[in-house]
């Protein structure tokens, strides 16, 4: 549909310098202008669609408080694990 608008306008451009009354100019300036800016609002359209995320992918918020729950759980076990034995080293999430 956006081809359709960008063809609309440059028709109703080239009509408009082939018209002698100024009224019909000025009925083709003002939809030569709506028939681009729709056109341009078309592609943009298009694009941001195009650039989106799947919405599929998206953590819903019971996942995302089980995962902060688990990572606070596997902390304080490591911060334990550390505390009973002083003398090994911390291991390094990977």
């Amino acid at each position: 549909m956006r081809w359709l608008y960008l063809v609309l306008s440059i028709l109703c451009f080239a009509l408009l310098l082939k018209v002698q009354l100024l009224g019909i100019a000025v009925v083709l300036l003002i939809a030569m202008l709506g028939f681009m800016l729709a056109a341009v609002l078309s592609f943009i359209a298009a694009r941001v669609d195009g650039q989106s995320r799947d919405h599929g992918h998206m953590v819903d918020a019971e996942t995302l408080g089980q995962v902060r729950q688990q990572a606070q759980q596997r902390k304080a076990a490591a911060s334990a694990a550390a505390a009973a034995d002083p003398t090994e080293e911390p291991e390094e999430p990977a």
